[in-house]
């Protein structure tokens, strides 16, 4: 598969903690492609909120399955 980087940059509402930047960049890496992803948030209390709510299973989770997704095209 031909590596294509890119970046997209979105902001998403949190209404407790107001917009999050995140950004998502596909790297070419030795051939392969890697997904980088970054959050940046207004503060430390939002960045806590965001992690007590459980997103950061959610967001293991989403990858695992884009994992999945792609071991089929290959």
């Amino acid at each position: 598969m031909e590596c294509i980087p890119e970046v997209e940059q979105f902001f998403e509402p949190m209404p407790e903690a107001g917009a999050v930047v995140i950004t998502v960049t596909f790297e070419e890496r030795d051939g392969k492609t890697h997904l980088v992803a970054h959050e940046l948030y207004p503060s430390k209390e939002a960045r806590d909120g965001a992690l007590e709510s459980g997103m950061e299973h959610g967001m293991r989770e989403t990858m695992d399955q884009l994992e999945e997704l792609i071991a089929t095209l290959r």
